[in-house]
């Protein structure tokens, strides 16, 4: 095994050989604390816990279970939420770690977002993980001007291109990557999935009457059960349609989310001279001796703002979205049941459920029947019964 893939750590639960000699450089680099157990023994712990939350407190999940063959969906009174899990339960391998594994193993894209996302697990969410690009970045800046010649504006060979712009490109790679490149993979990677056969639950299940809004990017409801294309709002973009991009990248406010980070970093303890701190830190009228020189000023105030315009192109607006199909929406405000396949039920697409219960007639006779599969969809699912302030006697729960 490579030296930098060298196992550091035994797991005392099981025994595992975990962490690695990257993983630690990237624990340290965002002062995270070091694990002392793998990560399979913490996510049994964790489910082991929410278990006992359950068996110990049954009056917080007194959902009804029914059984999917009761469903009654024969009419145009009902929506379905189509998620992931609904194409994954039919075999297709459309899980973040799916595309993981369709990216080169010595893929340059994979290498950005396993060393420039500073965040834990960046497979588990991906979307959720692009709001977490790693501003420490600016400080590669001083190594690409080096490279590019370290020039300043009055040296005779002095070139704006190979001094200047290069160097901003060069640090701005990572961010160019996700946002330009990572789409295109994307997309690439999503149309390889098969169609898949019929799966005999759903067969019975689904109505040529019904309303559909399907949050893959697969034609699955269309190709195999036969649902007409006008009943279907592929929300976040359909990948037979080429000329529309696919709605991906992380739900939360930019303003927020800098916001937060400015308030978890400790300037004092930044070097004052290296970029970061000049870009976020500095008192530009009365450090600028912090500088090393004007080209290295135009720099980091060029890549600054550009790096600040990276978390809203990695932004899934779902503002945006839900005004681009608002005619859509207001359409649907005589539903009568809302019937949840395969959704994780996850904050960044709380507003999507929130404007189907604003624009209902009767949201407070609204039925929801919401398919489950683990304990953790059972959390998931009480965390946004009480955001919805949906009430436990408009809720069923099943499993497929």
């Amino acid at each position: 095994m490579h030296k930098k893939n060298k196992f550091l750590k035994t797991c005392p639960i099981c025994g595992k050989k975990f962490f690695t000699e990257i993983e630690r450089k990237k624990y340290i680099k965002n002062k995270w604390k070091h694990p002392n157990i793998c990560k399979d023994c913490k996510e049994s712990i964790i489910k082991q816990k929410l278990t006992n939350r359950i068996i110990n407190h049954p009056e917080n999940y007194t959902f009804n279970q029914i059984d999917i063959g009761t469903i009654n969906a024969t009419d145009n009174k009902t929506l379905f939420i189509i998620g992931n899990g609904f194409d994954i339960v039919h075999g297709v391998n459309s899980r973040y770690t799916d595309f993981k594994k369709f990216l080169y193993p010595k893929s340059k894209l994979k290498y950005i977002l396993n060393n420039y996302i500073a965040k834990f697990d960046i497979w588990g969410n991906l979307e959720d993980s692009l709001a977490f690009l790693d501003r420490n970045l600016l400080n590669n800046l001083d190594n690409f001007m080096e490279i590019c010649g370290n020039l300043d504006e009055d040296d005779e060979d002095f070139s704006y291109g190979q001094n200047l712009y290069a160097p901003i490109d060069l640090t701005l790679e990572p961010a160019y990557m996700i946002t330009v490149e990572m789409p295109k993979l994307f997309r690439k990677w999503v149309t390889t999935f098969q169609t898949p056969a019929p799966h005999s639950t759903f067969v019975n299940l689904f109505d040529p009457n019904s309303y559909y809004i399907n949050f893959n990017y697969t034609e699955f409801l269309e190709t195999v059960y036969g649902i007409n294309r006008s009943q279907i709002t592929y929300i976040h973009g359909n990948r037979l349609n080429k000329k529309e991009p696919l709605a991906f990248g992380h739900g939360y406010d930019t303003e927020e989310l800098f916001e937060n980070w400015a308030r978890e970093q400790n300037g004092a303890s930044i070097d004052k001279k290296s970029p970061l701190y000049l870009a976020y830190f500095n008192d530009d009228d009365e450090n600028l001796e912090n500088y090393r020189s004007a080209i290295q000023y135009y720099a980091i105030d060029i890549i600054t703002q550009r790096l600040e315009t990276y978390f809203d192109k990695a932004q899934k607006n779902v503002k945006e979205i839900i005004k681009k199909y608002e005619a859509i929406f207001t359409s649907l405000n005589d539903i009568e049941q809302i019937i949840i396949l395969g959704h994780s039920l996850s904050t960044t697409d709380y507003l999507y459920f929130k404007k189907l219960i604003e624009v209902n007639k009767n949201s407070q006779g609204l039925k929801w029947k919401i398919c489950w599969y683990n304990i953790d969809d059972l959390v998931r699912q009480e965390k946004f019964l009480e955001a919805m302030n949906i009430s436990l006697q408009q809720v069923e729960i099943f499993r497929i």
